[in-house]
């Protein structure tokens, strides 16, 4: 199922990218497009699996687990509860710091995919004008500060 929500939704992102006018990728970097279209859309694969799989796990303990507990021990399955304010805090604060690492990853990904792409489009240019020295020396550049931000 997750699949085919990867595959609807990378349809949908290469038309919308069709549609767009020649302005649109003068603003926007094709390496970053690029990242988009591998990176972020396998992330929603894999977003939605388990989403799925939990949200169908939370429907049967809600349903059927829940009851049970409240049926073996009323007391027990309130007590339960006191620590969920807690739970749902730091489960808040952990998301919001991997959310911050998990942009500047895409954002770094993204640098570093656009050098890789504008290299490998123009290599006879870097070659014909003798700067692969230089334009290694760029990427690992980018990559060292790519690497010491995550």
């Amino acid at each position: 199922m997750s699949r085919k929500v990867e595959y609807d939704v990378r349809r949908d992102f290469y038309a919308h990218l069709v549609d767009q006018p020649q302005a649109f990728f003068q603003e926007h970097r094709v390496g970053d497009l690029m990242a988009r279209a591998t990176n972020d859309l396998a992330a929603v694969r894999q977003l939605a699996g388990p989403l799925i799989m939990y949200s169908l796990q939370t429907l049967f303990v809600v349903v059927i687990i829940l009851p049970l507990m409240f049926r073996i021990s009323w007391r027990l399955t309130l007590l339960l509860f006191i620590p969920m304010p807690l739970v749902s805090l730091t489960v808040k604060f952990l998301a919001s710091r991997f959310t911050c690492a998990l942009k500047r990853f895409r954002t770094s990904f993204s640098q570093i995919t656009a050098r890789a792409q504008e290299n490998f489009t123009g290599v006879r240019v870097v070659r014909a004008y003798a700067q692969e020295d230089a334009e290694i020396a760029a990427f690992s550049e980018i990559e060292s500060s790519v690497r010491g931000k995550t």
